[in-house]
């Protein structure tokens, strides 16, 4: 059995959106026939979590090792956005800024495995 023949009405599924960046939501499957996965909002393939009537590029339910490896990609985006939208300049409020940004770079890469004492994988 597949992950996606296990998927019941009710359950969590991720639905991931395939390009050139990690994205994705949680949404909740509302019912399930013997050929789809229905959401709130689109149906997919059962038998590969791909849409039904998508082409390229299109979203698609992922399997849980897949939206584990695009959550970390998002939030390691996430993380990068903040520290890209530092306006620095020599005040405090700049600097407290900084640090903020800095720290939760340091959090994620802890959490991920990345980082050492000496600050590089």
């Amino acid at each position: 059995m597949s992950y996606f023949d296990e998927i019941k009405a009710g359950d969590t599924v991720f639905v991931a959106n395939s390009g050139w960046t990690a994205s994705g939501e949680d949404v909740t499957v509302l019912s399930v026939t013997a050929t789809q996965i229905v959401t709130a909002s689109r149906r997919f393939r059962r038998k590969n979590g791909t849409l039904v009537g998508g082409g390229y590029r299109q979203p698609f339910i992922a399997t849980p090792e897949n939206a584990a490896d695009i959550r970390t990609e998002m939030r390691r985006r996430q993380v990068c956005n903040q520290v890209e939208r530092v306006r620095f300049k020599l005040t405090p409020a700049s600097v407290r800024e900084l640090q903020a940004s800095v720290a939760a770079a340091e959090a994620f890469l802890r959490e991920v495995g990345e980082w050492t004492e000496e600050g590089a994988p």
